[in-house]
């Protein structure tokens, strides 16, 4: 354990501190002195230990100067090297993991890359080349967001490259372990298209741990159930694994290293199959220790061999670190072997006597692993699922009868496919069963909370009470002893659920979308508006879908879980599609919109309606305050179009600060409005800043201090044009872009006001 934590110093000191090995090593001599002082043998602790330090320190330095070498700045890049894991399919397209040798003809010394292309899979171990264009991953702009090329350089990839004009061409074949694998794999994938779409996707999850075919509303429901974990290949897989080759090898003594040789073979194979991940390779290495041990006649050591497993994966791939899947896996076992004794003194079996001892068991064990991950899961996914207690035992049974079910019908795909196909139904049936089973628990009152994003020293603290916890109620506990743990307990819940509270501003945030506009509006009442939602595909931004990727996690980060107003400018596709994800997920109260001839608006008005929102229509000359003196006012359309004429121009007052929102607004319209709109201090610029927008009489009627221009980085169109941002400069306005600044946040009292940026 110790030797774990070091190198985990380590690789966290040179990643995150940016220290050198050399004062890092007197630093750790130091302390390392101190403590070893108190140990026999000080000397050679103190060594191994600090050896430990500077190893992660090391394993680090050289891991991130691989991930730095750069690709060569040509267009099309030639790349030769091993499939280090097998391809899997995506929605639109084959993606490998690519150990290059050769890059452009040239030795190859970075990190690994990934490679997108259209065509067959390939086996890990095959040797390939590929012909294709680099292309740059769109970095997290909003909070909440995910950071796709954050997550490829943890897991050691520097690159990505799309080979789809040409695909990649085999050089020599996979050995036949690989081949063996990717055989089955294949076969595999066969049987499971025969299963109902949604059945197909349900058992892929849980026994490949691929959630590719899971839509929104589906990891959605599985995540806010609280039994997400059941869809990362992990122990539960891995113990259900272990325990068939244990149960297939027999118990006697001679059969002992018959036992240690089919668990290792059945786990060297799920592992090829559903790929290396930092939970299955944790769960792998236990398992095998846990044989082993009862081989040597050992008793196994548990937090030894966890940090033995912590140890092996942080050596193989040192930015695990940093990684959720990682912390999580390891969180949860390590929480278990330190709160589960406590939580069955917190809960007596008596309180369950009329229910059998594996119910009890499963709910105790639930509750445990709940608390031991919350705070890392309130963090990474800003949700809390009560009704995760209740239901995870009854799917941790299921999703080990889909996994044993789905094993036995891969071994089956080696050699009679066919029959492997009553055994995939039949965990299609059960996986449907146990999705049924979350809809209906998360219709029970308080089945999840959305906790919001809290403070990272919230984690941290809500952390230090669980490993204290243990250790303060160390002995039996009853009366007020009981109640100070539950009391803890609370608190740490409390640190772990963080709503906004609301305050006495007005919060006007706009959202990096790519080429699109979303704007999110909180008032001091709590309040929540949405102005736009964004689009599906885009050019200099995102390239999946705006509402689940990058909408709705922003306001599940911020712990929103219904919308007051929803607003649609108009009906192009950058500005609405977004809305269909929120209208199909959050309860929303009222729709907002100005009627134009855009055949798309039937859609919106539709998706409204199926919410239950309340339909509202805006014409140009209509004002109003509301409940908390909130100003509206409605300038424009003037009449139906299905253009940009048909954008709404809507102003915004509280107090004394004036926001005016022009949606795609062109010239012409702007121009016509110049001569009767007074002054705004902050502007929503219209059209991107496009130059097709640019009035000069408006934006001196306007003479805003703020001007805000949502728009996609590096996109065809020119936006912003130079004339817009120039205008705006030279009139000593704040220009605040999206692709520049990333997700932007202004807050104002009524008087003055205040911005905060995303980068």
């Amino acid at each position: 354990m110790l030797l774990a934590l070091s190198f985990a110093a380590g690789i966290y000191l040179a990643a995150r501190a940016g220290f050198t090995p050399l004062p890092l090593l007197l630093l750790a001599l130091v302390l390392l002195a101190a403590y070893a002082a108190l140990r026999r043998h000080p000397a050679a602790l103190a060594l191994l230990l600090t050896a430990a330090l500077c190893c992660g320190i090391a394993a680090a330095e050289h891991t991130e100067q691989r991930l730095a070498v750069p690709l060569p700045d040509t267009d099309i890049i030639a790349l030769e090297g091993r499939v280090t894991e097998s391809s899997w399919q995506t929605e639109n397209s084959t993606v490998l993991r690519l150990r290059p040798e050769l890059v452009n003809g040239e030795p190859w010394r970075g990190a690994d890359i990934y490679i997108y292309y259209n065509g067959a899979p390939l086996a890990a171990g095959a040797r390939i080349y590929a012909e294709g264009r680099c292309f740059d991953t769109v970095p997290a702009a909003n909070k909440g967001s995910f950071d796709y090329g954050l997550w490829l350089q943890r897991q050691g990839v520097s690159a990505c490259v799309a080979c789809y004009d040409v695909p990649p061409l085999l050089l020599q074949s996979a050995p036949a372990l690989s081949d063996m694998a990717g055989l089955w794999r294949l076969r595999l994938d066969a049987q499971l298209a025969q299963l109902p779409a949604e059945r197909q996707a349900l058992v892929r999850g849980i026994f490949l741990g691929d959630k590719s075919g899971l839509d929104y509303a589906a990891r959605e429901t599985l995540s806010l159930a609280g039994v997400m974990h059941a869809f990362a290949v992990s122990g539960l897989h891995v113990g259900y694994i272990a325990a068939a080759a244990l149960w297939l090898a027999g118990s006697h003594y001679r059969r002992r290293w018959l036992r240690v040789a089919l668990t290792a073979l059945f786990l060297l194979f799920y592992l090829t199959l559903t790929g290396f991940s930092a939970s299955i390779c944790r769960a792998a290495i236990m398992s095998l220790v846990l044989v082993l041990a009862g081989a040597v006649h050992e008793k196994n050591d548990l937090p030894t061999s966890l940090s033995l497993a912590a140890l092996v994966c942080l050596i193989w791939k040192p930015l695990w670190l940093f990684d959720a899947g990682f912390q999580l896996s390891f969180a949860a076992v390590a929480g278990l072997m330190l709160l589960l004794p406590l939580f069955r003194r917190l809960i007596p079996a008596d309180y369950f006597y009329r229910f059998p001892k594996a119910v009890y068991e499963g709910f105790v064990v639930s509750v445990a692993a709940s608390f031991a991950t919350m705070p890392l899961i309130s963090y990474y996914f800003s949700a809390l699922s009560p009704v995760g207690w209740l239901v995870s035992p009854l799917f941790v049974w299921g999703a080990g009868a889909v996994v044993l079910l789905s094993f036995g019908a891969a071994f089956l795909c080696l050699f009679v496919p066919a029959a492997a196909l009553p055994l995939l139904l039949a965990a299609g049936w059960v996986a449907d069963a146990l999705y049924r089973l979350c809809l209906w628990a998360l219709r029970l009152p308080y089945a999840y909370l959305l906790s919001g994003t809290p403070a990272l020293w919230q984690v941290v603290l809500a952390c230090v009470l669980l490993m204290l916890l243990p250790l303060l109620f160390a002995r039996r506990l009853f009366g007020k002893r009981r109640l100070a743990a539950w009391l803890m307990l609370a608190l740490i819940f409390c640190l772990c659920f963080a709503p906004q509270v609301p305050t006495d501003e007005l919060e006007l945030t706009m959202l990096d979308v790519g080429q699109g506009d979303a704007l999110l509006i909180r008032t001091p009442g709590g309040r929540v508006i949405l102005l736009d939602g964004g689009g599906n595909s885009y050019d200099g931004g995102y390239d999946a879908d705006i509402g689940p990727y990058v909408l709705l996690p922003y306001l599940k980060s911020r712990g929103i879980d219904s919308i007051d107003i929803v607003i649609s400018s108009h009906a192009h596709a950058d500005h609405y599609s977004g809305l269909l994800a929120v209208l199909a997920q959050l309860p929303v109260g009222e729709f907002w919109y100005a009627p134009s001839a855009e055949a798309a608006q039937l859609q919106l008005l539709d998706a409204a309606a199926a919410n239950g929102a309340e339909i509202v229509a805006l014409e140009a000359g209509m004002s109003w305050e509301d409940a908390e003196d909130l100003r509206w006012q409605v300038w424009a359309p003037d009449e139906v179009t299905a253009d940009n004429a048909s954008s709404l121009i809507l102003g915004l007052s509280f107090g004394a600060v004036d926001m005016l929102f022009t949606g795609d607004a062109e010239a012409e319209q702007l121009q016509a409005l110049a001569s009767r709109l007074p002054a705004y201090e902050v502007l929503k610029v219209p059209h991107h800043g496009s130059h097709s927008s640019y009035s000069p009489d408006f934006y001196a009627a306007v003479r805003a201090q703020v001007a805000l221009i949502s728009v996609g980085a590096d996109n065809s169109y020119g936006h912003p044009a130079d004339s817009v941002v120039e205008y705006w400069q030279s009139h000593g306005a704040r220009v605040c872009r999206t692709d520049v600044n990333g997700q932007i946040s202004l807050f104002t009292d009524g008087q003055s006001w205040r911005i905060i940026t995303y980068k």
